[in-house]
């Protein structure tokens, strides 16, 4: 066989083999994309407590002690059975999803700082303690500084604490947000968006920074700045039923101190927050490892006095009025909604401290934690 002869069966064998590849191929059944999960909030069962006696705790992927150990806290579901009441979760992806339902269909609720101030603001609604104080930071594709950002692509989730901090590094820059080519971005979304050149920088919450320089090569953290997540609570129920309040919050303060204990109760606590952030969205970024562990010391244990409020946290010109002043800048806060004197009467010491007086009634230095969750869901 001569040489054309060859060249002409080796390419007659690819176009064949080409054609039974693409003949089997289309006769495989393509495998649907992934929906996206979506909550009807509307749809979730809430009572108000004149009608029935139902806690209704609204929570939020990563919300630490008050997401998981509640939710198997045998303490906590004697001391409402014993009054009559109950317990009912309900999920939302952030914050700002929840503030609508802020209206007294939510009894309890945990949110970070932005949404916090702007349903402080807005709701009939008080800060009664921390959740979680932890980190956001800034994580671009080369060593820069924000003095350097004009110009460029810059990724956050708005009406969040790293929107914020974003806002304020520029302006400690000497620039603005119209500076900047802003690009909303979720925080999940963010080391992709990274990798694949479509943003130069994002600002997010310290994990999903830690994960974008660990696995993005030539990232950078930039800056960093805290942040706090709080536990509210409706004025109306807190006015009512203070009881009820009291043995929430001493939930908080049981899962806090006894994690507190050992390494093996913080992957406990850990496990419990992985299980709640999949029966809302079916994944979870949450793991039972090292650094996990590290970050939920970080942001809660270390600190001793947690989970109280901190003595200074109304004062002028700290964080949270700062983030009032931000909420009103960029028009998440309207004009009616008051001064911060008069919004920050509803940052209450007084509930948390009184259950710590009355350890003992409360059972504070007890744990009594069952494996699965103790309502239906």
């Amino acid at each position: 066989m001569n040489k054309r002869l060859m060249w002409i069966f080796g390419l007659a064998l690819l176009l064949l083999t080409l054609a039974v590849v693409g003949y089997y191929a289309r006769q495989r059944p393509v495998p649907p994309a992934p929906a996206a999960m979506v909550r009807d909030y509307e749809k979730y069962p809430y009572t108000r407590n004149d009608q029935a006696k139902v806690v209704d705790f609204a929570t939020q992927p990563g919300s630490g002690y008050a997401n998981g150990g509640l939710l198997h806290d045998r303490i906590l579901q004697k001391q409402l059975a014993d009054a009559g009441w109950t317990l009912r979760e309900h999920g939302y992806l952030t914050g700002k999803e929840m503030q609508p339902y802020c209206d007294g269909r939510l009894d309890v609720m945990v949110m970070g700082d932005l949404p916090t101030i702007t349903a402080l603001a807005q709701k009939r609604v008080a800060i009664i303690a921390v959740a979680r104080i932890n980190t956001n930071a800034i994580v671009a594709n080369r060593k820069i500084t924000p003095a350097q950002f004009k110009g460029l692509r810059i990724g956050y989730p708005p009406g969040t604490s790293a929107h914020f901090m974003l806002h304020q590094a520029l302006r400690a820059a000497g620039l603005s947000m119209a500076d900047i080519v802003p690009v909303h971005v979720n925080s999940n979304d963010m080391e992709q968006a990274l990798r694949d050149g479509k943003v130069d920088a994002v600002s997010s919450w310290d994990h999903f920074a830690m994960n974008i320089v660990e696995r993005v090569p030539g990232s950078e953290v930039i800056l960093s700045a805290g942040t706090s997540t709080y536990i509210l609570a409706d004025i109306d129920f807190a006015t009512q039923y203070p009881e009820q309040l009291k043995a929430m919050l001493a939930s908080v303060y049981r899962g806090a101190h006894w994690s507190r204990t050992s390494e093996e109760n913080m992957r406990t606590a850990l496990a419990w927050t992985r299980q709640s952030n999949i029966r809302f969205s079916g994944k979870t970024q949450v793991q039972s490892e090292v650094q996990w562990i590290g970050l939920m010391r970080k942001d809660t244990t270390e600190n001793p006095s947690f989970p109280l409020l901190p003595p200074d946290v109304a004062n002028d010109n700290g964080r949270l009025q700062q983030l009032f002043a931000f909420g009103r800048e960029v028009g998440l806060i309207p004009a009616t909604a008051g001064d911060w004197p008069t919004i920050s009467r509803r940052i209450l010491h007084q509930p948390m401290q009184d259950v710590v007086r009355e350890r003992d009634r409360w059972q504070l230095d007890r744990a009594d934690y069952a494996p699965e969750v103790l309502y239906p869901h």
